[in-house]
């Protein structure tokens, strides 16, 4: 707990909930700030102050859970600013997110030699290229696709949260759409198969961002 009594976790969700509430008033390019302002203090949040660990925390706390929540919240950004016609501003902080995901996936051990998480890392790298309509995100994604055929017990890895939360975002935003892509398909295996939820977002995804684009919102609450 911080000193004054908040756990220092609830100001991303705060920023996250401001930023929902702004896009659902149509003011998308501010939500998009409160959402990168999200994004910001969740990949802090993994290094956290004495008095905001557990009596079980590890000292470092470097949880990756809370980089997939920062990269989700930079994907909403994304596609606020897209849709307020500020397409450099999309790509600037895509590219910011990629910048972190490189380091971490260099520097953390969490992600030294364990393929699971690399490929986590080369989905993400995907995932912010596509939003930010950057080229070579299909480079990145069959990256992905190399490392998750290394990954003993795949089923294990995608119960772990950092995994979950890269793939609902998927889920979340073709739920919100007036012709969903995903929901008409049979796409259970994508929660059991590290390769199938690359295969997915391959087949997918593309058309998911550019319906939200044109729709000028999206409506779930998800993120």
């Amino acid at each position: 707990m911080s000193g004054d009594g908040k756990s220092a976790v609830i100001r991303p969700e705060e920023l996250v909930n401001h930023a929902i509430h702004l896009r659902e008033e149509g003011e998308v390019s501010l939500a998009g700030e409160f959402y990168i302002a999200a994004a910001h203090s969740c990949i802090s949040f993994r290094r956290r102050l004495p008095e905001e660990r557990s009596p079980m925390m590890k000292e470092d706390a470097n949880s990756p859970m809370y980089i997939a929540w920062g990269v989700q919240n930079i994907l909403a950004a994304s596609l606020c600013y897209r849709i307020s016609g500020a397409n450099s501003r999309a790509q600037r902080y895509c590219k910011i997110g990629m910048d972190i995901v490189e380091d971490v996936a260099a520097h953390e051990p969490q992600f030294e030699s364990t393929p699971a998480r690399l490929g986590l890392a080369n989905e993400w790298f995907g995932d912010l290229r596509l939003f930010g309509k950057i080229e070579g995100y299909e480079e990145f994604y069959e990256e992905a696709t190399a490392y998750y055929e290394q990954t003993a017990s795949p089923e294990g890895w995608n119960s772990e949260p950092e995994f979950d939360k890269t793939i609902m975002v998927l889920f979340a935003l073709d739920g919100s759409i007036e012709n969903p892509v995903v929901a008409e398909s049979n796409l259970s295996p994508s929660y059991k198969s590290l390769v199938d939820r690359i295969r997915a977002k391959q087949k997918y995804y593309p058309e998911i961002i550019e319906k939200v684009v044109e729709q000028g919102t999206w409506e779930s609450d998800y993120f």
